[in-house]
């Protein structure tokens, strides 16, 4: 068995969510950009919303995956800066052997990431009240990272294939 880390910074989802609502900002009618300019993009000034989002988008992809992370005694975490402040998101997991660790290390950070993404750019613009046209590529987006990561799963041989979450 091998262990696989991978850490996800939460400073660089921040800056791909805050420019991927910028690019939606952009979208908007060019009458109404002004106007909505200040309401559709995530600024610093809503960093705290960005984490607790990134949390929640964080903790579902989590659940996806959790059946690699059987035995683990942390498999999942948010690490924190000396003043208490979270600035990455771990997860490990267990794979059959270090060749299939490093098989599915790219592809896994890849889709935990845009599900992360699209998870907060959908939800962000969900509390704006913004038109779902608007988000509903990153909704699209969060479907199917979310199927691919669910697909993965079995790559554990050790993962059991029937566990309830509730």
């Amino acid at each position: 068995m091998a262990e696989l880390s991978i850490g996800l910074d939460l400073q660089y989802l921040f800056n791909l969510v805050n420019q991927r609502t910028l690019y939606i900002a952009d979208q908007v009618d060019p009458s109404l950009n002004e106007m909505m300019i200040g309401k559709i993009p995530i600024t610093n000034d809503e960093y705290d919303a960005f984490i607790v989002l990134a949390r929640r988008g964080s903790v579902e992809v989590f659940k996806a995956l959790s059946r690699l992370s059987f035995d683990l005694t942390q498999p999942f975490s948010f690490l924190r800066d000396a003043e208490g402040k979270d600035v990455a998101i771990q997860y490990n997991f267990k794979t059959k052997d270090e060749q299939q660790a490093a098989i599915m290390e790219p592809i896994l950070a890849d889709h935990m990431q845009r599900a992360i993404v699209a998870f907060i750019v959908k939800e962000w613009l969900r509390t704006k009240q913004i038109n779902t046209s608007y988000y509903q590529t990153d909704a699209e987006e969060y479907d199917y990272c979310m199927k691919e990561l669910r697909s993965l799963k079995g790559y554990s041989n050790r993962a059991k294939t029937s566990y309830n979450y509730f």
